[in-house]
């Protein structure tokens, strides 16, 4: 039985009740009464039978979710989903092994707005040029770059031309 029948015969049940509160010999409707009293008992029984199972199977999902994912931690494995994702300018053959090098090439560089040309190719805020990494620029003021390889970062003044 559903809970909405349920609730409709607890309500009859409940009526039923009162009406016999004055006349309690009456047979058909107390036979009536344990029979929907024993249905409801096992429909409880069922339904915590049921909740007890849902419980234990949720439990062993989230145990192997977990397993899984604690596995893959200290395996030091990473998800086939996951994967590096690099810009067409990170792949580019240009590269520079550190700020000081990058300073004597920049007057090679022709600025636009907020990305700039060298040798045929735009880099943009956000790109890695090897060991450099273009952190900002403001259009005709400064650039900002960071030395990955010693984590220092160093602005430069953009001159006008």
């Amino acid at each position: 039985m559903t809970q909405e029948q349920l609730d409709i015969i607890s309500k009859d049940l409940v009526k039923t009740i009162k009406l016999l509160k004055g006349n309690p010999h009456e047979s058909g409707l107390l036979f009536e009464l344990g029979l929907i009293k024993n249905e409801m008992e096992m429909y409880n029984v069922n339904k915590k039978r049921n909740d007890f199972i849902k419980l234990i199977l949720s439990g062993l999902i989230f145990f192997f979710i977990g397993w899984i994912s604690c596995s893959s931690f200290y395996l030091g494995l990473t998800p086939p989903i996951v994967k590096e994702i690099k810009s067409k300018s990170q792949n580019n053959s240009i590269r520079f092994e550190n700020i000081k090098e990058f300073k004597s090439k920049f007057n090679e560089f022709q600025f636009n707005s907020k990305s700039f040309i060298y040798k045929g190719q735009i880099f943009k805020e956000g790109d890695i040029l090897g060991n450099i990494k273009i952190e900002y620029i403001i259009p005709n003021v400064q650039i900002k770059v960071l030395d990955l390889k010693e984590r220092y970062s160093f602005i430069i003044v953009i001159p006008n031309k």
